[in-house]
Order: C-alpha cells, then sequence, then structure tokens
C-alpha cells in the first residue's frame, strides 16, 4: 500500500502524489493519498482546499473524499474546496471531465469550464453558471476584476496573500475596479490601483 499525507497551515503547498498527480494545497488544508494494489483504487481525503492535475489511469481509478462528497477523476484537472467550517462543497474543473457524486446521488458529470456546488444542509448538486475568474488566484496569482467594489478586490488580496491592506475611508469601498494583475506581490498591486484611482 503506498500512503503520503500533506498538510498547509500557513502557506500553500505543492507536491507530486506517488501516482505522478500533483496537488496545490490551499492554506489550512490537508490530504491523505492511498493506493492498495488490491483493490486498484488510487484514494485521496482532502480536507480544505486543492487543485489536482490527475495522472490518468484507467484501471486504477483516482477518488477523492471531501467529507459525505466523492469526486471521480475521468483524467482531468479540476479544484475542490472543501472546509469543514462550510456548508458548501465546490468544485471547478480546468480540464477533461470529472464525476461529482456521493454514495446515495449520482451527482454531476462536469466539464472544463464548470463548476457545481454541493449543499451539505441540503445533500444537493447545483451547476453554477458563471464560475468566479479569481477562484484560483490562491494558486495562479492571477486576478481578473470586472467593475469589482474595492473592498471585495481587498479582501480577496488580503486572503490570498495574508496581507492586511486597508482602505482608508468608508467612501472609497464602493469604487469599481476594472483591471487584470498577475503579480506575486500584494503590495505592489495595491500601489497600482492606487495610483490608477487617485487613492
Amino acid at each position: 500500500v503506498q500512503t503520503l499525507a500533506l498538510s498547509s497551515d500557513s502557506i500553500t503547498v505543492q507536491d507530486t502524489l506517488p501516482d505522478g498527480s500533483t496537488a496545490f494545497l490551499n492554506k489550512k488544508s490537508q490530504l491523505t493519498y492511498e493506493y492498495n494494489p488490491r483493490e486498484k483504487t488510487r484514494r485521496v481525503k482532502l480536507e480544505g482546499e486543492a487543485f489536482f492535475s490527475v495522472k490518468h489511469e484507467e484501471e486504477k481509478p483516482f477518488v477523492i473524499e471531501a467529507e459525505d462528497v466523492l469526486v471521480r477523476d475521468i483524467g482531468t484537472e479540476f479544484n475542490l474546496k472543501a472546509y469543514p467550517d462550510k456548508d458548501t462543497i465546490e468544485i471547478i474543473v480546468t480540464q477533461g471531465e470529472v464525476q461529482f457524486y456521493t454514495l446515495l446521488d449520482s451527482g454531476l458529470n462536469l466539464q472544463a469550464g464548470q463548476k457545481a456546488i454541493y449543499s451539505k444542509r441540503n445533500k444537493a448538486f447545483y451547476r453554477v453558471d458563471k464560475p468566479d475568474t479569481n477562484a484560483l488566484a490562491y494558486k495562479t496569482k492571477v486576478f481578473s476584476f470586472n467593475n469589482t467594489d474595492l473592498r471585495s478586490v481587498v479582501n480577496l488580496l488580503n486572503e490570498v496573500y495574508d496581507s492586511k491592506i486597508i482602505l482608508a475611508s468608508e467612501k472609497i469601498y464602493s469604487c469599481r475596479l476594472t483591471a487584470s494583475f498577475k503579480e506575486d506581490n500584494a503590495s505592489i498591486i495595491a500601489e497600482v490601483i492606487a495610483e490608477t484611482m487617485g487613492l
């Protein structure tokens, strides 16, 4: 039996799993990987959020467990967000196809560009028409804002970078920003926004 345990606390962590797949963990996340040669199944248990790039092997299914929800890879890359203190489990597929289901519900088949949410309270799956363009920013450090209020912009930057950007007055909370950034430094983004908006 092959096993691996990964955890991230205050930083993001990327690692290669024993089968050659990769996992990029967001902060406050942990996973365990196990391959049982007798069952020929690769099993991952996730608490938190991770982006997976799965090495597809038809005869060795790759299944992720996040509480009651299961994700079965059908050759793919996807992001799974499953923090225990949240009511929803969210998935975004960036490449390939996955099955998003529980043992009691066949769930949804999702393809590249699609997002879905599972409500723990309602025990139901929902497709999301327009995935948040910044959902993967914790991994990619790519941000795209389209008429977004500054409060939301700053909240996202602080979350991704553990930064402490503060808006000086409530008057500017509702100012709108349309801009894109690919930058691994929150203070540079803040400087550009301040200069652009005359703050």
